[in-house]
């Protein structure tokens, strides 16, 4: 059953309309100011708790604008900048990438998307059309998951249409590499 979110005007109505009864009758002596000054914190505490779900209430506010009266500014920092702790003296590309893709993660990666797929082949019945590049899945290796992520940060430097078009073999459009690496199967595949 879904939840119903209720406005600050629809708290503040109900919270103010409330039926006495909820009250305690042993503090008769509690004057009518007091019992709205109460109500007053209480519909006040209910509209700012920060208890809700956050992203919701981002979202809630949010309100996409123009960029015709935005002034960028440049950011001052007051400490050192650079890197720091291990990547100091780094200097060869594949530690640089290992400090992002570390070998647990590598793992993780390899273990969730064999899983994915041997969950995804049996909710398919394993039944698949003869051409289906499923059909010749093997699980995935952890050399596999880095030539896949070399290839993604080079598909960021030389762009082209469709990720097909990496493995062209005409020579006017090829890119060299790539089918050195994997099969055009295979990638799309993983």
């Amino acid at each position: 059953m879904a939840k119903k979110v209720l406005t600050d005007s629809e708290v503040l109505e109900i919270v103010y309309n409330s039926d006495e009864s909820f009250s305690d009758s042993r503090n008769d002596s509690v004057s009518s100011s007091d019992n709205e000054i109460d109500n007053i914190t209480v519909a006040d505490a209910i509209i700012n708790d920060d208890s809700g779900d956050e992203e919701e209430i981002l979202h809630q506010d949010f309100r996409w604008e123009t960029m015709d009266n935005y002034t960028g500014h440049r950011e001052g920092f007051s400490c050192d900048f650079g890197p720091r702790n291990g990547a100091e003296n780094v200097s060869e590309i594949v530690q640089c990438f290992e400090f992002f893709f570390d070998k647990e993660i590598i793992q993780q990666i390899v273990r969730e998307t064999n899983t994915y797929t041997e969950q995804y082949k049996n909710a398919q019945g394993n039944i698949f059309s003869f051409r289906s590049l499923v059909r010749s899945w093997t699980p995935v290796t952890e050399s596999e998951i880095y030539t896949v992520l070399g290839l993604f940060l080079l598909i960021c430097i030389v762009q082209k249409p469709t990720a097909r078009s990496y493995f062209s073999k005409r020579r006017v459009i090829s890119t060299p590499g790539f089918a050195d690496v994997i099969s055009r199967e295979r990638f799309e595949l993983i």
